[in-house]
């Protein structure tokens, strides 16, 4: 027959000579103690912990102890169901034997599981942050590509809203009684108007391209032009005249000045034509840009 109180008497000292520093005796009939489990540290001296009462039955070790969690610390609820899940395996396994040691051992490897667990969603979570601040800076980098169709997008929208403007300067003008004005009246109030698309293509960067362009007939025809020969048309050069030290002309206008010199009446003439011929592209292009720009 077997002497059931022998042998909790036996596993408690045992017990309380293991675990000296976690356990605790509650009551002696029946009999029932605490165990406090801890794992081990984790990276950052991250634990958790739980504290277990265990109390015998009239029969164990052929019937398993009972046990309930007291308090725990870092534990999700899952954890907790999952403990119990194994503690009772655990029981049933060691049925006939004093099964405490055993109890709180799987209960210790279990802890530790779950610090590891927790270590490796806090490095999945570092790496998820760290994939997306990347990805945010390829992004903020990379910006949008422009694609025709965007760009015609991008172009009508853009095209609206200055319409939109103008519509709004316009009857704002109106209500506050002020005319609009034609083409010629805006060319006949403002002298300014005569220099300004010279000064257009100046800020534009195209001055210089236009000029060239029509003084390339002189270029290619240097005994039509014979002063320019050796000299660089992009640019005006300082005047020669001790009356006028400051004065900066370009090189057409020396051309002309050195043939009024040298030539009669129809030899200036002759440069005066020439010189209509060189201007050509920019007296047509006048009449263009300011029927496009104030839609007389």
């Amino acid at each position: 027959m077997t002497d059931y109180a022998e042998e909790q008497r036996n596993e408690l000292e045992a017990i309380e000579s293991i675990y000296p520093d976690s356990f605790t005796v509650l009551s002696d009939d029946p009999t029932s103690f605490t165990i406090t489990v801890t794992s081990d540290a984790g990276e950052n001296c991250e634990t958790v912990e739980a504290t277990f009462k265990f109390t015998y039955v009239e029969k164990y070790p052929d019937e398993p102890p009972l046990w309930e969690i007291n308090s725990q610390e870092n534990l999700e609820e899952s954890d907790v169901e999952d403990i119990h899940t194994l503690l009772q395996q655990q029981a049933e396994e060691n049925l006939g034997m004093v099964m405490i040691f055993t109890l709180v051992t799987a209960v210790q490897e279990k802890l530790n599981e779950i610090v590891d667990v927790m270590k490796n969603r806090r490095e999945e979570e570092k790496l998820r942050k760290e994939q997306e601040a990347e990805e945010a800076e390829k992004v903020a980098f990379q910006g949008t590509v422009v694609t025709i169709e965007n760009f015609l997008l991008w172009k009508a929208k853009f095209e609206q809203e200055v319409a939109e403007l103008r519509r709004r300067k316009q009857k704002e003008e109106e209500q506050a009684g002020k005319p609009k004005l034609t083409g010629k009246q805006l060319f006949e109030t403002d002298h300014n108007l005569d220099t300004s698309d010279i000064q257009f293509l100046e800020e534009a960067g195209l001055a210089q391209s236009v000029l060239s362009s029509t003084l390339s007939y002189c270029c290619l025809n240097p005994h039509h032009c014979p002063s320019l020969k050796g000299q660089s048309l992009g640019r005006p050069h300082p005047s020669p005249s001790p009356q006028s030290p400051g004065t900066v002309t370009h090189p057409l206008q020396r051309c002309f000045q050195l043939q009024k010199k040298k030539a009669g009446l129809s030899q200036i003439t002759s440069i005066l034509q020439q010189a209509l011929l060189i201007l050509s592209p920019l007296i047509l292009y006048y009449p263009y840009r300011y029927i496009s720009l104030y839609q007389i």
